[in-house]
């Protein structure tokens, strides 16, 4: 399983490394899939995922395509050899992940061990659950009250993106406050994810580090 875990993309030069150095292929023989379903009611045309697959281009890969899996069938995940799955809002992402079967496409593309890149709300849909999000920002659930709070479940443990960004989680508490408040009510310890950091698999050992 190769897993490229981050809060922004490929947002500076050290995550673009990273990313060539998990390809199999040259760039030029990659092909890469954006998930756009997160953007919500922009998908395609949001600017961070004309940015994201603008940055792509430039790396020298020839395709890169959009699917959004509230409206197209995620079979066609399996042609690419590497999935991007942008930020946006975790809830609405991962309610059509769970609906369109995607998330059994995702899990059958990381037995195959093809690089899946997360992104904010992509990086936690990847993981366990959305307790954290929950716990964080809670009106995202107010119109979905039956929602499972279960995720696609590729690692076991909860990550908060941004975790270096009070302006995007304004409240009373700081973020490490809420994260202690968190921690002690679930019994599970968050790892935090700053944007300018990425968590990676290493598909031999079946363990993640932190490269900061």
């Amino acid at each position: 399983m190769k897993l490229m875990l981050t809060s922004k993309g490929l947002s500076n030069k050290k995550l673009t490394r990273s990313f060539l150095k998990l390809l199999d292929k040259k760039p030029e023989d990659t092909s890469v899939c954006i998930i756009t379903t997160a953007a919500t009611n922009q998908k395609s045309t949001h600017p961070r995922i004309k940015q994201a697959k603008e940055i792509f281009l430039q790396l020298g890969i020839q395709q890169v395509d959009y699917l959004d899996v509230e409206m197209d069938d995620p079979i066609h995940l399996l042609n690419y050899k590497c999935i991007y799955i942008a930020g946006g809002n975790p809830v609405f992402l991962l309610k059509h992940i769970h609906r369109s079967g995607a998330h059994v496409i995702l899990k059958e593309i990381a037995e195959r061990n093809i690089l899946i890149i997360g992104v904010s709300a992509g990086t936690i849909a990847l993981g366990p659950h959305l307790k954290i999000i929950n716990h964080f920002t809670p009106d995202l659930f107010v119109t979905e009250a039956d929602f499972s709070l279960d995720g696609v479940g590729l690692f076991d443990f909860p990550i908060m993106p941004h975790a270096d960004r009070e302006d995007i989680f304004p409240s009373n508490h700081t973020i490490s406050e809420r994260i202690e408040q968190y921690e002690q009510k679930f019994n599970e310890q968050v790892v935090l994810l700053p944007d300018d950091e990425v968590i990676i698999t290493d598909s031999v050992n079946k363990t993640f580090y932190r490269l900061n």
